[in-house]
C-alpha cells in the first residue's frame, strides 16, 4: 500500500506538492486535503510519513472519535511534536454526520480558531469531499485561515478493490453486531466510496455498485438511529437497481423502504413495500428475503 505505484500520477505529484510544503511551512499553518476513500487517504498518509521522516520531518496523525474536541487535542499533541514536524486529523466526519446540516463542530471551529495559533506546526485536515465543503460553508471563518488545499483523485484501484470487499448478502449479520466505533467506521468507508462512485462516468457495472453501497447506507443508518438519511438515500438505490436490471437489489432495497416507513408509523406504504418485495423475492428465488419480508408483513399487521 505504502508503493508509489499504488497512486495516480497525479496523486503522486499532489502528495509531493503537499510534502514540499508541509518541509518549507514554519510554526501554525492551516491546510486541507480532500481524499474520499479512507484506504486511499491512510495509503497518501503512510506514503508522507515514510517519506519525509528520512529528511527529520515526523508526521503524526490523530483520529478523531465523535466525542473529541480538535482543538484540546491538537494542543496536547502538538507538545510532543518536534520542530519541523505536521498534524494531520482524520476523522472529523465522524462529528459531521452525513444529512446533518449544522454539526455543533463547525460553530466551536469557527469560535476557536484564534487559539489554533497556539499549535506551533502545521496542521492537516484529511476530509471527504462532502464534509469539506459543508466546513467551508459552516466554519467560513475558521476556512478562511487556510494556507492551501490538496485535492486527492478517486482512485480507481483502490476503488475496486474496496467495492469488492463489500458484499451482496447476508450484509446485515456482518455489521449488525458491531460496536458503535465499528459501524462509524464502515460508515465512513461506505460515504467514501459512494462519492468516489459519483465522480466516474456512469456505466452498468459501476451503478450495481453504487446501488449496493446506497442500500448498505440505508440499512445501516437506521442502525445508529439516522432514519431520515436512509429514507434519503434508499430510493436512489431503487431507481439504480431498476436501472440495471437488478431485481434482488430492487427486491432488498423495497424492504429497507418498507422498513423505514414501518418506522414512520407510515403503515400503508409500508405494507406496499413490502408487498413488492415479497412478489420480486419469490420470482428470483430468495427464501430468506422471503422469509424475512413475510416477518416484516406480520410486524406491521
Amino acid at each position: 500500500m505504502t508503493d508509489k505505484a499504488v497512486f495516480t500520477r497525479k496523486n503522486a505529484e499532489t502528495l509531493a506538492e503537499l510534502g514540499r510544503t508541509l518541509e518549507m511551512a514554519e510554526g501554525f499553518a492551516l491546510f486541507f486535503a480532500r481524499a474520499n476513500l479512507p484506504a486511499l487517504r491512510d495509503a497518501l498518509i503512510t506514503e508522507l510519513a515514510l517519506t519525509l521522516q528520512v529528511r527529520g520531518h515526523i508526521v503524526r496523525r490523530i483520529d478523531l472519535q465523535p466525542g473529541d474536541s480538535v482543538l484540546r487535542l491538537l494542543l496536547d499533541i502538538s507538545k510532543g511534536v518536534p520542530g519541523g514536524g505536521s498534524l494531520h486529523i482524520c476523522g472529523l466526519e465522524h462529528q459531521m454526520p452525513y444529512g446533518d446540516a449544522v454539526p455543533p463542530v463547525l460553530s466551536h471551529l469557527n469560535l476557536a480558531r484564534d487559539r489554533f495559533r497556539n499549535v506551533p506546526c502545521p496542521v492537516v485536515l484529511w476530509l471527504r469531499d462532502e464534509v469539506l465543503t459543508r466546513l467551508a460553508r459552516g466554519a467560513p471563518d475558521f476556512w478562511a485561515w487556510r494556507s492551501g488545499v490538496f485535492e486527492f483523485e478517486a482512485d480507481p484501484a483502490l476503488l475496486t478493490s474496496a467495492a469488492e470487499r463489500t458484499p451482496r448478502e447476508g450484509r446485515t449479520p456482518a455489521w449488525s453486531n458491531l460496536p458503535s466505533v465499528g459501524k462509524t467506521e464502515r460508515l465512513a468507508v461506505l460515504e467514501g466510496l459512494l462519492e468516489d462512485y459519483r465522480a466516474f462516468e456512469p456505466t452498468p457495472d459501476l451503478q450495481r455498485m453504487q446501488a449496493e453501497i446506497l442500500l448498505e447506507l440505508g440499512q445501516l443508518y437506521p442502525s445508529v438511529g439516522r432514519w431520515a438519511a436512509a429514507d434519503a438515500l434508499l430510493p436512489e438505490a431503487l431507481g439504480l437497481f431498476r436501472a440495471v436490471g437488478d431485481r434482488l437489489g430492487e427486491a432488498n432495497t423495497l424492504k429497507a423502504i418498507g422498513d423505514v416507513q414501518q418506522f414512520r408509523k407510515d403503515l400503508d406504504a409500508a405494507l406496499g413495500s413490502y408487498g413488492e418485495a415479497l412478489g420480486l423475492f419469490r420470482a428470483v428465488g430468495s427464501r430468506l428475503g422471503e422469509a424475512n419480508t413475510l416477518k416484516a408483513i406480520g410486524d406491521v399487521q
